[in-house]
């Protein structure tokens, strides 16, 4: 099955790939404002609130993609992370760009990284 480029999210998230808890918009679809309004409130809030680096708000992120709203299994967000940590960046806020771009499209990306950054650029 050649993999049909439809847009930046289908070439980082492949619909074959296993481990998905729930399916991403797809493309030209209207992507869910609450999720894209949702997700930069938390990431702002992570930002906010998250100390001692990148690697130990990981655990915050988990609880609240995996554990309390149900969007990733642990399978995706291992994924995920393997993702961000490849990436130039920090991995926390690239985890949150991933997530979001999976969810929101590249506003969502733009959002969550910039959620997450915004409060640590205030200090």
């Amino acid at each position: 099955m050649p993999l049909r480029n439809r847009g930046t999210a289908d070439l980082l998230y492949w619909n074959p790939m296993d481990g998905h808890a729930i399916d991403a918009p797809r493309h030209g679809a209207a992507r869910a404002p609450a999720a894209t309004g949702f997700s930069f409130r938390a990431a702002l809030l992570l930002g906010a609130l998250g100390f001692g680096g990148g690697l130990s708000v990981l655990a915050n992120i988990h609880t609240l993609l995996v554990t309390k709203r149900r969007w990733m299994t642990d399978r995706e967000f291992t994924n995920t992370i393997t993702v961000a940590q490849m990436l130039p960046g920090g991995a926390a806020a690239n985890t949150l760009a991933y997530a979001g771009l999976r969810f929101g499209g590249l506003s969502g990306a733009l959002l969550g990284y910039v959620g997450f950054v915004l409060p640590g650029g205030s200090r």
